[in-house]
């Protein structure tokens, strides 16, 4: 009914909305923090269109590699979703599955002008991804 409650799948208990709300937000946490974190260890890594190692790296294979390593580490619980090819730029544009936000958030993706990158710390803007001129680095 309309009591603020979702019911196991099984019928047992019943726990109000802002529980699970609690534990989404606690999810989100650690996939964030999983994100920027192997992010993070991918910083000074050339670039090199459709590289997808540390010896070298685009785009969206940084996101890719990121998004993978996340995942094997726990933080996404489960396999990847094969809704979107994360190797391609142009993949993720053409899946239909992003939308347009005016303030990003922290691990968000960003794609601009055949680019994606990872939103580091939204206030100035800064996001972490492989650009030509300086490999995986943090930029605005």
């Amino acid at each position: 009914g309309g009591d603020g409650c979702l019911a196991s799948p099984g019928g047992g208990d019943r726990r109000p909305n802002v529980d699970l709300n609690i534990e989404h937000r606690a999810a989100s946490a650690l996939v964030q923090s999983a994100m920027l974190k192997v992010a993070n260890e991918w910083k000074r890594t050339p670039y090199l269109w459709g590289g997808n190692s540390k010896a070298g790296v685009d785009c969206s294979h940084f996101v890719y590699q990121v998004l993978n390593a996340a995942r094997q580490r726990g933080a996404l619980g489960g396999p990847p979703p094969q809704v979107v090819n994360y190797m391609s730029t142009y993949a993720i544009e053409a899946s239909g599955h992003w939308f347009r936000i005016s303030v990003p958030q922290r691990a968000d993706l960003v794609l601009w002008d055949g680019h994606v990158g990872i939103v580091v710390n939204p206030a100035p803007g800064t996001f972490v991804g492989a650009q030509s001129s300086t490999g995986v680095a943090a930029a605005n």
